[in-house]
Parts: structure tokens; C-alpha cells; sequence
């Protein structure tokens, strides 16, 4: 399978954000880093409140359907350590958010936290499955 980033844009988090790092000798990585802290900076003085939002998305070229798309997502909500918030799913896909004392930012869904979503869905088109992981939900269509 391969794996690329997917959507972008925001939502109102719970509490303020955490802090970006960069792990020593992170080359061209941290350079990003580096971007991404300054306009957190800039936004933050400015009034905003300034957050992350990522997405990774990964196909497998086996069709999963059925219970193997849960057990998937029950996989990576074990991983992290994350309870389920809500829920959804078909015949050809399963998306399922939660939360994850792992990662500091979230949003409110019905009044509970929520910092993770994950998502499996058959392509017909492509014959193949894909797999997305957003944080703190996925803003791309899938």
C-alpha cells in the first residue's frame, strides 16, 4: 500500500494546544517545524487560537469488508489507547472517532472529547481499500 496526507482546514478544540517539537537532527523536517511554530506564534498573539489538524491516508490493495474493517480500526484504537466516541458503517465502510489521552487537542461531539478518527472504505473505482487516520477528525472526503 502507500500512504500520503489527506484534507486540511480546522474546528474549535477543547482547550488551548500543545507545543510543536522537532526531534535533534530532524533535517528538512525541522525547518517545518520551525514554519509551523511561528505562525502558531503569530496566531496566538493575534488573538487566535491556533491548532493542528493531521491526516494520513494509506491503501491496502486487499478488499476489506464485513468485521475485518472494524477489527482494523479496533486495532488502531488500541495502539493508542483510545475509547470510542461514535460511530458508523456499511457494507463497503466503517468510520469510527474517539478519543486518545495521547494527543492533546480535541473537539467536542455531544459534549464528549474527540481527537481521533479512523476510516475504512472499499473503492470500487481503484479496486482497493483505503485507510485514512485524522486528527482530530478527517476533513477530507473519503
Amino acid at each position: 500500500g502507500q500512504a500520503t496526507g489527506c484534507g486540511a482546514g480546522g474546528g474549535s478544540t477543547g482547550h488551548s494546544a500543545g507545543t510543536l517539537a522537532e526531534a535533534p537532527g530532524a533535517g528538512p523536517e525541522s525547518a517545518t517545524a520551525r514554519a509551523l511554530a511561528r505562525v502558531w506564534a503569530v496566531a496566538a498573539g493575534a488573538g487566535g487560537s491556533p491548532q493542528l489538524s493531521a491526516c494520513v491516508e494509506g491503501s491496502l490493495s486487499a478488499r476489506l469488508v464485513g468485521a475485518r474493517q472494524p477489527y482494523m480500526i479496533r486495532r488502531a484504537f488500541e495502539a493508542v489507547h483510545a475509547s470510542r466516541v461514535e460511530g458508523v458503517q456499511s457494507g463497503v465502510e466503517t468510520s469510527v472517532s474517539g478519543y486518545t489521552p495521547l494527543a492533546p487537542m480535541y473537539i467536542l461531539s455531544n459534549g464528549r472529547r474527540m481527537n481521533l478518527q479512523v476510516a475504512v472504505h472499499f473503492d470500487r473505482y481503484h479496486q482497493r481499500t483505503d485507510v485514512l487516520v485524522g486528527t482530530p477528525i478527517i476533513l477530507a472526503t473519503y
